[in-house]
């Protein structure tokens, strides 16, 4: 009989290698049970940090509508019960999120065709609103392809833009001449204007802090300027297809890795009722949503233009009921 000692189990030790991988990032409940996926994926370290309450109004309570695995973690989809807010329970460390856009941030294509049809449309409302030789912020304005289309619809507004990048806004300021705020939150709070048109379009759903944001605005805002938001209605659709995709043979709910018409980027699914409380209760009035265009996407066959007029027809049939897949709020500040 052989004494000698056995030889290491090389897969012994790459699944104990997995399984403490599963355990340190966030989510993994059982991580036995993915340890398949976090090997056939590359799963490495990731610092996250759970939420227990909602981001928005901090009530504990909430209902699950689906989850998904994004940066090796372990992400859900939660509705708070307190003020409905969609949102994900898990924040990616700073670190992570910041080497991330770095890599993802849109190169000039995306903003000048893939969006040309959306800044078109914003740049008309606030074309609506804006009197003669008003200023404008447009927050998260990247290299200031928004703030182009409104100078060519109104030269006479001053234009100012805010972004996190600071190549976006050295880009914006030297091609353009736009006056430039750069940081986040806190560089906008430490801002000593308002301003008379407000624009922000497709960046709060990345925005951790939201009850700073809804204290901010109404300062931002000059008394009898108006905010306009741009954001995916998509929460509808996200419902829908949560509860489809249960109904999948041999579908495993406890392994499930996406969810349907959820962008893994974004930390909300905003509805339209939550924008809409929460832009009155920060003290705007004549609040109202709008269809808006989408996306032109180099896949897509229907012209953006024939969705937004479906949109628009689908609004107007509706009553105003139905926005979707995307929408734009709209509010004055008394």
């Amino acid at each position: 009989m052989d004494s000698s000692p056995p030889a290491p189990c090389v897969d012994g030790a790459a699944s104990a290698h997995w399984l403490d991988l599963l355990r340190r990032n966030v989510g993994f409940d059982d991580p036995e049970a993915w340890l398949d996926y976090a090997r056939s994926h590359g799963f490495r370290d990731v610092r996250a940090t759970p939420l227990r309450t909602c981001p928005s109004c901090a009530e504990p309570s909430s209902r699950v509508i689906g989850q998904y695995v994004y940066y090796s973690t372990l992400f859900r989809l939660r509705a708070c019960r307190g003020c409905g807010l969609a949102y994900a329970d898990v924040r990616l460390a700073d670190e992570v999120v910041r080497a991330h856009f770095e890599i993802a941030y849109k190169d000039d294509t995306y903003f000048r065709e893939q969006r040309a049809k959306i800044f078109d449309h914003l740049a008309r409302l606030v074309g609506e609103r804006a009197f003669p030789g008003a200023s404008v912020l447009d927050v998260g304005g990247a290299t200031g392809h928004l703030l182009s289309a409104i100078r060519a619809r109104r030269p006479d507004l001053r234009l100012a833009l805010s972004d996190i990048s600071q190549a976006a806004c050295d880009a914006a300021a030297l091609k353009h001449g736009f006056r430039t705020i750069c940081g986040g939150l806190a560089a906008l709070e430490g801002c000593a204007d308002d301003f008379d048109v407000v624009v922000m379009s497709d960046v709060l759903y990345y925005e951790p802090d939201l009850p700073a944001v809804w204290r901010l605005l109404p300062r931002l805002v000059a008394p009898g300027g108006s905010v306009i938001v741009r954001v995916p209605n998509r929460l509808p659709w996200i419902r829908i297809g949560t509860i489809l995709a249960r109904w999948r043979p041999r579908a495993a709910p406890a392994q499930a890795t996406h969810i349907p018409f959820f962008n893994p980027e974004h930390l909300y699914a905003f509805s339209r009722g939550y924008l809409l409380n929460r832009l009155r209760t920060s003290g705007f009035v004549d609040v109202g949503a709008l269809p808006t265009p989408l996306l032109v996407r180099a896949t897509s066959r229907l012209p953006a233009h024939a969705f937004h007029a479906a949109a628009r027809a689908v609004h107007a049939l509706s009553g105003g009921r139905v926005i979707t897949p995307a929408m734009v709020l709209v509010g004055r500040r008394p």
